[in-house]
């Protein structure tokens, strides 16, 4: 039996790869700046922008290729 993804516990966390789907809420962590919400989001590919409001950190502008997001 396949486990759903409303099974995993609330802590597991993966990687925004390259090219997927980002949206505004998408609730994700940076390793330097900590949880977050997306906010706005800006161009596509790799040219890909998203507004982060982090909780501590307050909104930064991220190129997502480079940004190293997770999903939590």
């Amino acid at each position: 039996m396949a486990l759903s993804e409303s099974a995993l516990p609330d802590n597991e966390v993966t990687m925004v790869p390259e090219g997927d789907v980002v949206f505004i809420g998408l609730r994700v962590r940076h390793a330097k700046f900590g949880p977050g919400t997306v906010r706005k989001i800006e161009g596509s590919g790799d040219n890909q922008k998203v507004m982060v409001w982090f909780d501590k950190g307050g909104p930064k502008k991220l190129l997502v290729r480079f940004a190293g997001l997770e999903r939590i």
